[in-house]
């Protein structure tokens, strides 16, 4: 008899992967697809959700074509952790998938509740919330929509919902996602009525909350044989995209530290007890590990996009040239970039904008290129330190990196200097399959340690070892780089303040 192997499907921002993978989390088959974004104006993104979920069956039935389908003995799903779209009560797809905080249009109501509640809210949730305040929006723009919504799901409960053909009543959650969610009382992973309230949420409409290792329903006859599986075959829970990937990569050791270099960089550091983080520049998110296990995350709003759109506008779409060129250039004095092109996330300043300050007629695309990618890795430390704070922590040992920004030599060269610490690169590029697997293989009892299981299959390359000197360059520039951006920050708000007031007075006036 053959050994179970995991099917795996990541609903990724950008693409849908599928993998069929061993309990060990090695893959032995892959298929992806392009996950189509709508973006037809600043601050709106959609994906509908019919193309994500024949994005997801066109994935799911490559990656079953390579592979004998009675060896298959579970899926697992896992989706985007920001954002929110609304089901009917049969499960159906009232609204597109809203990715994250690429649509921006829940803001206004955000603010009206985030700003009533600051006292208490924002240390109750850990975050400033994505998923809840859409329907506050959608109860101004779409009432008549607004009255049929059943429940408020993330984009993997949908996408199991279609393939197990359950309806919005099956919606489930699992706690790593909690966190942006934005109506649950975090460190105690459980709905809080307090927020439900200040959200507008009936406690129906949130989905049932569930371990990652839970069946949450079986494949049916009608997507079995879209994807050429058996019927029956049960589905896993998983886990939210970010936190597979935590758990892919081994995150559990305190010295260590995981950066996903992909649409947004994110940097994740394992804690032990929730990392409560008054400022929210640290964002505390729930590990499948235990219920003390958490990861303290920052992330840059859309900072791969934005990287990718300086390569495509000035380096004609080539990163290993721009890097080849960025690499001739010394460190960057007195030239600074802000990431923030999508407002800040950590700690919470939506008007903070992107953009460079010190350009001077000496400067080249190179300069340009380079003090962006200086930039993440002076968030990054900042990060470091911040947690330090907040508890007692072994000095960080390593970092590793995932995700399509880590193939750049450069860029890793320059964080690990910044940083002071060694920066190693995942092998293989699908941790976060792998992480699905692990949770997957322990749902079907195949793991009984999912710590040790996370740890043990982790492998990285490509050490790139930081050089005192530059470090300590580094450490005087990131001085200088903390001590303007937050000025900026302060111009940006006073800016967005004016500009409000004038075009309130305006409308006075009309």
């Amino acid at each position: 008899m053959s050994a179970p192997l995991m099917l795996c499907l990541d609903l990724g921002t950008s693409v849908i992967k599928a993998g069929v993978l061993d309990a060990g989390g090695t893959v032995l088959a892959l298929a992806t697809t392009p996950t189509p974004m709508h973006q037809p104006a600043p601050g709106v993104a959609e994906q509908k959700a019919d193309g994500i979920y024949a994005g997801a069956l066109r994935v799911l039935r490559e990656v079953m074509e390579q592979v004998p389908q009675r060896s298959i003995a579970a899926l697992s799903v896992s989706g985007q952790m920001g954002g929110v779209m609304a089901l009917d009560a049969a499960g159906e797809a009232l609204s597109p998938w809203f990715p994250s905080t690429l649509d921006r249009r829940y803001q206004a109501d955000l603010e009206q509740v985030w700003n009533a509640e600051q006292d208490w809210l924002p240390q109750r949730i850990g975050a400033r919330p994505i998923s809840a305040p859409r329907l506050r929006w959608w109860k101004r723009e779409q009432p008549e929509m607004a009255r049929r919504i059943a429940k408020l799901s993330t984009l993997a409960s949908y996408v199991v919902g279609r393939l197990s053909a359950q309806t919005a009543e099956a919606a489930f959650i699992d706690s790593t996602y909690l966190t942006w969610f934005g109506v649950a009382h975090t460190a105690q992973r459980d709905w809080d009525a307090e927020l439900l309230a200040a959200f507008g949420v009936s406690p129906d409409q949130v989905p049932r909350i569930v371990a990652a290792n839970d069946v949450v329903g079986h494949l049916s006859g009608a997507a079995a044989d879209q994807i050429g599986l058996r019927a029956g075959v049960p589905i896993f829970a998983g886990v939210g995209d970010s936190a597979a990937g935590f758990l892919g990569a081994g995150l559990s050791d305190p010295a260590i530290a995981l950066d996903i270099a992909g649409s947004y960089s994110v940097f994740t550091q394992y804690s032990r007890g929730y990392p409560a983080d008054p400022s929210l520049t640290l964002q505390p998110i729930a590990s499948p590990l235990g219920p003390d296990d958490w990861y303290a995350l920052m992330y840059i709003n859309g900072s791969g996009l934005t990287h990718r759109w300086f390569v495509d506008e000035f380096g004609g779409g080539d990163y290993a040239a721009l890097d080849a060129r960025a690499s001739l250039v010394p460190p960057n004095r007195g030239l600074y970039f802000s990431p923030h092109a999508l407002g800040r996330a950590c700690p919470d300043t939506p008007a903070l904008q992107g953009g460079w300050h010190g350009l001077t007629l000496a400067h080249r695309p190179a300069h340009l290129h380079r003090a962006l990618l200086e930039a993440v890795a002076y968030e990054f430390s900042g990060a470091v330190r911040q947690l330090g704070t907040l508890s007692a922590r072994p000095p960080l040992q390593q970092v590793r990196v995932m995700g399509g920004g880590a193939v750049s030599t450069l860029w890793n060269g320059i964080k690990a200097d910044v940083l002071n610490v060694p920066y190693l690169t995942l092998t293989g590029t699908e941790v976060t399959l792998r992480g699905l697997a692990l949770v997957a293989a322990q749902g079907l009892g195949l793991h009984h340690d999912l710590r040790a299981a996370s740890t043990t299959g982790a492998q990285t390359e490509n050490v790139a070892t930081p050089n005192p000197e530059r470090h300590r360059e580094y450490a005087v520039l990131e001085t200088e780089y903390h001590r303007w951006l937050s000025g900026y920050a302060r111009l940006c708000e006073e800016l967005r303040a004016a500009s409000t007031l004038a075009l309130s007075g305006k409308e006075g006036q009309e």
